[in-house]
């Protein structure tokens, strides 16, 4: 840690550098170039930034074969009220079954006044390919009483907001508005499976407004107001703060407004109206900005709770590389509806934290990303924090750098993504935090109840086996604010103030949540000896970090977490799990993991990757498909722990470092064509397996991002069973294993 870890970064290292916004730019050239560096992570400096280039991922443009997209438009008997097209609803059958994956590629509850294109990936494992459709007959579309059938997937080229182009696969449809109507329109798709022992997989409804522009403003926008911090406020058409706006617009209960920030600054995002409960529209309010600006609670750190930038104003769109979140001072951007409200839609901005990826959020590492419930996140730049986009509802073309803990956790679609140096170490490490001695008649010893960083711990100190005193630690929010039972030091006060102990204070930057015996990994510990000669306490973080991890909501049940899409991203410098599939007592269902190139991160301790391998557990499994991934990390089937796949389960033409059974293997999965590294063994059922080579052999480069195959991995050419590769062009009839060609 740096000394003064309270200083702002050199103006947020000159806005996460100057360069940041170039590197967003870049993207023109590439849909995966990303500049990283900035400036040191661990705190503020003043030393020169070196900019250091993450490789890009070459994409095939080899598409120019496919027909138009196809439209669709409302019924007549449209009316412009949402559902007023339909005689009869779509409706998602119970599941008994397999489905289909199927999630949104685009954001839903979007105006537009002539057409807009909505795609979505979907995909079924047709007993043990994707070759044909990605497993699918087609994927339906209904569109208020009117049905389109999508025949085939397409890579989908665009201009993302900020004028860079990008393309994901996916099945997409045009939306057109019907000449003379306006209003709200809900949309469903409809995922038909090739293999007819499947059910159909229905999503929807989704909102989408297709109006007629408004008059006052000649766009998609009821209402377009300005924000400028040092004008005067004109009340309708300029204000001096996000809060202001924000009021204005909900007086005239805005349905699609767009705030514009004009001049340069830093802008908090505050509760727009305290007598008013939470508001939105039926579109999003987007919030543009015309020069670069910092947007988040900055300021508001000290003597905040909870230190939330909370609008009560939900369905906000940030749009653009103007904006910049510095979540240094700020836990969370905040919505209000839960996981099942309107969710916020960041769009082409950056985020990251000005204090560094290590900066300790009132002592103990960040527990949040900067986003709580499931956000949407589309082309934006995030760097310096924890579980950047963990429970997102869409992660799409984002760059995701200078991370720890998780990363993409039981987010819902993570698709083209770029992901590099993920490492918890500094977190783990052991820092002295206090010794403690015993200097009174018989024997004494010290246990900690309560797991690292739990909200309370209790410390008791004991003599000849008999509780002489006790400690209660809040790591709480309040018990930050209080401040007399949150820190290393109170522990230490309190143990001087017990008859025959003597604590000696080492360090306080960390909370007393983080104490740990030495070699303990923060965890609990009882009858820990205390002689006369000092013993040291350690403060660290037990982090345990994953790509991505089915997990569990914050009572401790599983909540449904099925239907979840991971495809072409890419991933280096990774120290942590890759995938963590362990849905405890409940069924994992309908996962998806293709073309996803990973590499490892060789840490050291329990991030070592001979510690570490992605493991698939807990739970029955059903339809969960790992096909051409490249992988440099071992994978285990943990049947000993309750793993138990069945047929529609597939595990092809993957490269991993290897993968084996633990515990009775299982003949119901289908373990197929993948590639493992020399000296592995070949897992029992498994068929087609080929083993050869290391990481260094049979890619081009992974360790700086060329997942392309050597020479050596070329040799063991395979029937593909996904016909589009990470970079987005086809497989020829035979291919290399893994996600790239």
């Amino acid at each position: 840690m740096s000394g003064n870890q309270d200083v702002i970064n050199s103006e947020f290292r000159d806005s996460l550098c100057t360069d940041r916004r170039s590197f967003v730019n870049g993207m023109g050239a590439s849909l995966f170039g990303l500049l990283v560096g900035c400036g040191p992570e661990e705190g503020p400096s003043s030393a020169p930034v070196k900019v250091e280039s993450i490789p890009e991922l070459v994409v095939n443009t080899d598409i120019s074969s496919l027909p138009a997209i196809p439209t669709i438009s409302p019924a007549q008997s449209w009316n412009g009220a949402p559902g007023s097209g339909f005689d009869i609803l779509p409706q998602d059958p119970v599941r008994v079954t397999a489905k289909p994956v199927l999630r949104l590629l685009t954001p839903p509850n979007q105006y537009f006044t002539d057409s807009l294109t909505v795609g979505v990936f979907s995909a079924a494992n047709d007993g043990g390919t994707l070759i044909s459709n990605l497993g699918l007959q087609a994927v339906r579309v209904h569109f208020e009483g009117q049905t389109v059938d999508l025949e085939s997937p397409r890579v989908h080229r665009f201009q993302d907001v900020n004028g860079n182009e990008v393309g994901y696969l996916g099945w997409w449809i045009t939306l057109k508005r019907p000449s003379g109507k306006s209003g709200h329109a809900n949309l469903y798709f409809e995922a038909v499976p090739r293999d007819s022992s499947m059910q159909n997989r229905v999503i929807g409804p989704f909102q989408f407004s297709p109006v007629a522009a408004f008059a006052s403003t000649g766009t998609i926008h009821d209402f377009e107001v300005e924000v400028a911090a040092s004008t005067i406020e004109v009340p309708g058409r300029r204000y001096t703060t996000i809060k202001s706006a924000l009021s204005w617009l909900r007086d005239q209960m805005a349905q699609n407004p767009l705030i514009t920030i004009t001049e340069p600054g830093i802008y908090n995002l505050e509760r727009y109206n305290q007598n008013y409960g939470a508001y939105s529209g039926a579109g999003y309010c987007t919030i543009r900005a015309s020069s670069p600006v910092k947007i988040g609670n900055i300021g508001e750190y000290e003597g905040n709770l909870s230190a939330q930038a909370r609008t009560f104003y939900d369905g906000m769109r940030f749009s653009g590389s103007n904006i910049t979140f510095d979540m240094r001072t700020t836990d969370a951007i905040y919505s209000e509806g839960g996981e099942n409200g309107r969710q916020h839609w960041f769009d082409g901005v950056t985020v990251g934290n000005s204090g560094g990826r290590y900066f300790l959020w009132r002592k103990v590492p960040r527990t949040f990303g900067f986003c709580r419930y499931r956000p949407w996140i589309t082309e934006c730049s995030i760097s310096d924090l924890p579980n950047m986009v963990n429970g997102a509802s869409l992660v799409r073309g984002c760059h995701l750098t200078r991370g720890y803990n998780d990363c993409a956790s039981d987010a819902d679609c993570v698709i083209g993504n770029r992901i590099h140096d993920w490492n918890s170490r500094p977190y783990i490490d052991e820092v002295p935090a206090l010794t403690v001695a015993f200097q009174g008649n018989g024997n004494a010893s010290l246990d900690i109840v309560g797991y690292n960083s739990a909200t309370s711990r209790s410390v008791f100190a004991k003599v000849d086996g008999m509780v002489v005193g006790s400690f209660l630690i809040d790591n709480s929010e309040y018990g930050w604010t209080k401040g007399t039972s949150y820190n290393v030091r109170n522990v230490v006060d309190w143990l001087n103030s017990l008859d025959g102990w003597e604590a000696v204070l080492l360090d306080d930057s960390r909370a007393a949540g983080l104490l740990s015996k030495v070699a303990g990994k923060g965890g609990p510990f009882s009858d820990l000896p205390v002689g006369s000669a000092p013993i040291t306490l350690v403060t660290m973080a037990d982090l345990h970090a994953d790509f991505w991890q089915l997990l569990e909501d914050y009572s401790g049940s599983i909540k449904d977490r099925s239907n979840k899409v991971v495809v072409n991203n890419k991933i280096t410098e990774f120290a942590g799990q890759k995938i963590f599939l362990s849905a405890s007592t409940v069924e994992a269902h309908d996962i998806f993991f293709i073309n996803n190139a990973i590499h490892d991160f060789d840490g050291e301790d329990y991030q070592n990757e001979e510690y570490l391998f992605s493991q698939f557990a807990r739970g029955r499994h059903s339809h969960i498909v790992i096909a051409h991934n490249s992988m440099t990390q071992a994978v285990g089937l943990r049947s000993e722990n309750g793993y138990r796949p069945d047929r529609y389960c597939l595990f092809a033409n993957n490269v991993f470092k290897t993968i084996f059974w633990s515990g009775d293997a299982i003949s119901e999965l289908s373990l197929r064509d993948n590639h493992l590294f020399s000296g592995q063994s070949v897992p029992q059922f498994a068929i087609g397996t080929t083993i050869g080579g290391n990481v260094e052999t049979l890619f081009v480069n992974a360790k700086n991002g060329d997942f392309s195959p050597s020479t050596e991995l070329m040799k063991f050419m395979k029937i593909p069973v996904v016909k589009h590769h990470i970079g987005n062009g086809t497989r020829e009839t035979l291919a290399p294993l893994g996600a790239a060609v």
